[in-house]
């Protein structure tokens, strides 16, 4: 049995969630992903609580280029790139199953429409390389 979030510390919780979000299952290597994105929203909740589906939707937070970067995806993996609002650089990749949901990292993260989505952030990871919570999925974080 895991235990309850509120016992986890940051370390431990980072690691509990990179085993529950199983990325060698993922639709993509994570090592494609841009050094500094950061996984965000829903899949990082669900997997605190312990309510993970196959295939959770992955939200993730990219430096810069995130419409491109779905696009460069979308090509390379055989899916479909969505362009979901193009004045924030936000960009939605369907592979299969699978979406996975790109913010440039100066989208503000906690603008109405992310919350309505349910994108929330754990451990407010940061992109000036110092991170207060610790999860290594190649360039995420």
């Amino acid at each position: 049995m895991r235990p309850p979030v509120e016992a986890l510390t940051k370390a431990s919780a980072a690691a509990h969630l990179r085993q529950l979000l199983t990325p060698h299952h993922w639709p993509l290597p994570p090592e494609v992903l841009p050094p500094g994105c950061a996984l965000v929203g829903g899949a990082v909740r669900d997997g605190l609580l312990g309510r993970l589906g196959p295939h959770p939707d992955l939200d993730l937070v990219v430096p810069t280029g995130a419409i491109p970067l779905a696009r460069q995806l979308a090509r390379r993996f055989r899916g479909r790139a969505v362009l979901l609002d193009a004045e924030r650089d936000m960009a939605r990749v369907v592979l299969g199953p699978w979406t996975i949901d790109l913010a440039a990292q100066g989208v503000d993260v906690l603008s109405e429409p992310l919350l309505e989505a349910g994108l929330i952030l754990v451990g407010h990871p940061r992109f000036d390389g110092a991170r207060s919570a610790e999860v290594p999925f190649h360039g995420l974080t």
